[in-house]
Order: C-alpha cells, then structure tokens, then sequence
C-alpha cells in the first residue's frame, strides 16, 4: 500500500488491537517491526504506532525522520519508564502507518493525536496531543506566512501614535549588525539627517509602519519588530511627533518562533526600491541557519525557499546564499548561530569595571587586540601602575575585552608548530602569553598585588525580553 489518507489512518488508529498487526510480515518483522504501507528505499519521514499486547494503555503514536529500520520505538518522556517496563514484558509491534514529507507527516502527527485525543486517552502513553517538537518549525513559518499575507493585503490598520509611546514599546532589533556598534549608530545619524532635512517628510515613503506584536509579554505589554533605526531618529527630530503602528493580534501570531520574529523585521527589509538598507546575505544566512539548526533540517528545505523569496532574493542570489549556509551549517562560527554579539561602549565598561571594584580589589579593562602579531594595550596597563589608589590595593582583576571578531578567535586559539624532529607540538595562546608578561613586568617592578583574569562574554543568547534595551 502507498501512503495512506487523514480518513485512512483515522479509521486505522480507531479500530486497530494488537491481533489484527501481530501476523504482519516484513523485512523486519523478526525485530517487531512492521509496515502497512510500502516504503521506498529513501523517505524523509514516517508515522508510526507502538501498540503492544496488553489491555489498559497500550498504544504510543509518534513521528520520525531517522528511518524505520528496527531500532527506534518512540520516546514518550512523561510514560517512558511504564512504557519500556510494558515493551520488556509484553508482546509488542511498531507500526509504520505512514511515510512522506517531514512537514506534511508532522502536520498529521498532531491532526491525528488530536483526533484521538492522547493526552486524555486512556489506551496512550503520549502526554500531549502537540506532536513533534520538528512540528514548531512549521507551525512558525506558516504563521509568518499568514502575517506577511496580510500585510501585503493591506488587512491590519494602521494608526498614528504619539513617538514616545512607540518607543516605550520593547524593541526586538532583528538586524545582524545591532544598535550599539558603530554601523547602527551610524545609520541613525543618516536617518535623522533625511527627517531633518525634509521636516519629517521622508518618513511618508520610507516607513510604512512600526510592526508590533500584540500582547507580546501579557495584556498590554507588545513587542515592536524592526524599525529601530527610524523610531530613534525620530525621537531626536522635532519635526516627527506621531510614528504609524500596525498592531498584529495575539491571535494571529500565536505559535511564532524568535526565528519568525526576526523573519517578519527581515521582511520589512525586503528589497525594493525605497532608501531602507535591505536585508543583506549575511542577515539571510544567519536566520536560515538558526531556522535549520532549531528544526532539524537543511538549507534545501522549502521552507528556506520561502523565506528568501519573501525577502526578494533573487535565483542567482538564493543559490549563493544556500551555498553559504551549507558552509555554515558545518563550520564553527565565532558568533555561533542563535547569538549576538555584544557591543559594550567606553560607558558600559567603566561601568563593569566599577561593579567589580572594592576596598581591596582594583579592576580595569583591557583589549585583547593585536597588531602585527603583537599585543596592542600595553598603554592601559602602565597608567594603572601610575595609580597610587590601585598601587595599595592587594588585588588587582582584569577584564579582556574583545573588540573584533578576529581578536576574539586569536585569544585562546590552539596553535601546533613542527619542532626539530617534526614532532607537532603545542604554542601557547595569545592569552597565555600576554598574562605571562604582564605578571612577569608586575614582579619586575616589584608590585605587591595579585593579579587575576578574565574574559568577557563576547556573544550572547538572542533572546527577546521585555524591555531589554541591550538584546534589542
């Protein structure tokens, strides 16, 4: 039989006992492990029930992309520990009841657990009728689909609200490039430029409107996507009082992922003909990345298809950019995908620098950059030695500061060099090597103090939180 329909399969797991499977036979039918329908030699996904022969619950049904090939039997977490007691002591059969693609079986799993309600179902030992975690991802996109839908449609209304209130609303910044470095502040600057010179006008063409999730925390607590940039140029421009919202209900983006969030700000970037900075191919291939990465796919899913033809990527562009991702997906990233970096100003570390500062302790910041493959703060590290206060504290704690990304990958990289025998042998980091100076010039100039280390996190979890002005 070939795959088989949403009626088929129903009318199967209503009327189906362990007597009507037990004499299936099949290739691998001595291990238990049986198949209504004919599977071909590759298929990306199958539906399988585990039903074993014992009265009371005695049924598991589950989703599966790693094959049907006499090994996997299901995971029910909530039930594992009765279930494998059941499985050791009772006759048993895993059913495969269905095969295809991985979307449209995910999408069945949870239709069919549903139909059954399992989670409520005596005879199961599923503990929700919510499916495959692979089954969020396309829940996700489907709902960014349906947004960007109505969008187009022109279906959400837009209302004007005064600058201050928009802004009071979280921001989630979806750019690769976050405020805080110098590109944003940059692009700030250009922006503010273009309202001050046209009196405000040019927000008329260049901002459709201020995307806000509805809801997004609790009851009237939103999430604003995108747009960061125009909305802090307006709040330093006098001529802008009111920006434009369009508020997308709860019950529109219930079930979207941060992936999709950053999806629908990407979107709003979409190439076109107006004076935004698009969305660029390294913004295109950190979310498809993250996006395959959380869902268990690759950059030839559909659904990453989708997501760039959304953004207005062209054929050529889409092949380079699937062609980066490949890369991506096996390559150790100094920003790993689903992390930011972290960009602190001269405030922000005098500030950490200070927090970790007391009667008998002295802490600074240092840069860990190189130039010519030489360390480049020695400067920073003299005026503390001229500074009397931190001279007769007893400890003394420094904080490395990454300031690029190469200066980042350096710092504590493993290096082998031949020696004269050919013998690979291991250099000692950067790191190694500057503490090592450093705590030799102390002794040479005779300072009582001990000196300890340490790095500061470069990157962190992208996460979106309310009111979290660093993560936006």
């Amino acid at each position: 039989m070939s795959m088989i329909s949403y009626d088929e399969t129903k009318d199967f797991l209503t009327k189906v006992a362990f007597d009507d499977v037990k004499d299936l036979h099949g290739a691998l039918s001595e291990f238990n492990f049986v198949s209504l329908v004919y599977l071909p030699e590759e298929y990306p996904a199958i539906l399988y029930l585990v039903i074993i022969d014992k009265p009371g619950r005695n049924k598991y049904f589950g989703f599966d992309t790693k094959g049907f090939d006499g090994t996997y039997i299901g995971s029910p977490v909530t039930n594992e520990k009765q279930f494998k007691k059941d499985i050791a002591k009772y006759d048993w059969r895993c059913v495969c009841v269905d095969y295809g693609d991985a979307g449209a079986k995910a999408r069945k799993e949870k239709a069919m657990l549903e139909f059954v309600d399992a989670k409520n179902n005596p005879e199961y030992y599923n503990a929700s009728n919510g499916g495959s975690p692979f089954m969020k991802g396309y829940v996700s996109a489907e709902v960014c689909e349906k947004i960007i839908d109505k969008l187009k449609g022109g279906e959400y209304k837009k209302k004007s609200e005064p600058k201050e209130k928009v802004h009071a609303i979280t921001p989630h910044q979806v750019r690769e490039r976050a405020n805080g470095s110098k590109w944003s502040n940059d692009k700030v600057k250009e922006i503010l430029y273009k309202l001050e010179d046209t009196k405000g006008k040019w927000l008329e063409k260049n901002a459709p409107g201020v995307l806000v999730l509805e809801d997004w925390f609790d009851k009237g607590e939103h999430l604003r996507v995108g747009t960061y940039h125009g909305i802090e140029a307006s709040m330093k421009c006098d001529y802008v009082t009111e920006l434009d919202t369009i508020y997308i209900p709860k019950e529109d983006w219930d079930g979207i992922e941060e992936t999709e969030v950053e999806d629908l700000g990407l979107w709003d970037n979409r190439k076109g003909d107006n004076l935004q900075d698009y969305t660029n191919q390294s913004e295109a291939v950190s979310n498809c990345v993250d996006f395959c990465q959380k869902n268990n796919c690759d950059q030839n899913d559909p659904r990453i298809e989708k997501k760039l033809l959304r953004w207005e990527f062209g054929p050529s562009e889409i092949k380079e950019i699937k062609a980066a991702m490949r890369r991506e997906i096996v390559k150790k990233r100094i920003i790993p995908i689903g992390h930011a970096r972290i960009h602190r100003s001269p405030e922000n570390l005098q500030d950490l620098a200070e927090a970790n500062t007391n009667k008998i302790t002295h802490c600074f910041v240092m840069t860990t950059t190189n130039y010519s493959n030489k360390w480049n703060d020695w400067e920073t590290f003299i005026k503390q030695t001229q500074d009397k206060k931190a001279i007769k504290k007893s400890n003394w704690l420094i904080l490395w500061n990454h300031q690029t990304d190469a200066a980042s990958d350096d710092w504590e990289k493993v290096i082998k060099k031949k020696d004269e025998h050919g013998n690979h042998v291991i250099q000692p980091t950067r790191k190694t090597k500057v503490e090592s100076m450093i705590l030799t010039l102390s002794e040479v100039l005779n300072f009582e103090v001990k000196i300890t280390f340490r790095n500061l996190d470069y990157t962190k979890l992208k996460q979106i939180k309310k009111n979290d002005q660093e993560a936006a």
